[in-house]
């Protein structure tokens, strides 16, 4: 096998290895989790208040407050949340007539195993360099807070549509490009933490990029070739 497919293949194996720890059912990691993404949440949403407009002039502009709780057996109607240790639940609420509406959102898919995987990948590779690698995980993780926050912030927009609150005025076209882009994150979490791990460790070493695995594992197979 070339040096380079050896590299990627150990690779690959120490981070599945990494992965499957970290995404094993641990006891009590869901709720502990979930919990810290809800405080840090509500640090923003603590301070935010979103002053909505009524259309075109009618009606009075409402202030909406916006919290995330842990989620129950059951959401508002009713009906049973799976898995509800990773789940928060989005509240949003008018504060002067106190009408408000909610949404389960899952914590696992949308924030753990992206983290999960960017953590295993980044202690999977080698570290040839401190400083670089140093530079590559800080970035990596700015681009990882990035885009949980982006992950977060769609259903918080779409909520604010909701016609119980009417925080802004969304077209049913927009609803959905809104939906499907939520939806597309959930499913392409850890395509996306991949894509963000790789993307960091090209940026932190633009000349090199995935050639370090090229240029070690050639060094390698050169010191071997009498």
């Amino acid at each position: 096998m070339p040096p380079l497919d050896r590299r990627f293949v150990r690779l690959a194996l120490r981070a599945i290895l990494v992965g499957a720890l970290l995404l094993a059912p641990w006891p009590g990691l869901g709720a502990a989790f979930t919990r810290a993404v809800g405080a840090v949440a509500n640090v923003v949403a603590g301070d935010l208040r979103w002053h909505a407009q009524p259309p075109l002039g009618l009606g009075n502009e409402h202030t909406l407050a916006i919290a995330f709780r842990p989620a129950l057996e059951v959401d508002s109607g009713g009906r049973p949340i799976p898995d509800p240790a990773w789940h928060t639940v989005l509240t949003i609420r008018d504060i002067e007539s106190g009408a408000a509406t909610r949404s389960a959102i899952n914590v696992r898919f949308l924030v753990y195993v992206p983290l999960a995987i960017f953590v295993a990948l980044t202690l999977a590779a080698p570290i040839e360099r401190s400083r670089a690698w140093a530079r590559s995980v800080a970035l990596g993780l700015v681009l990882l807070a990035a885009f949980v926050s982006l992950s977060l912030a769609l259903p918080v927009v779409g909520l604010l549509s909701d016609d119980r609150v009417r925080g802004i005025e969304l077209g049913d076209t927009a609803k959905g490009l809104l939906e499907a882009a939520y939806l597309t994150l959930i499913e392409m979490g850890s395509a996306n933490a991949i894509l963000l791990w790789a993307l960091a460790r090209w940026l932190t070493n633009p000349s090199g990029g995935w050639l370090w695995l090229h240029r070690r594992g050639m060094d390698r197979h050169d010191a071997k070739t009498p």
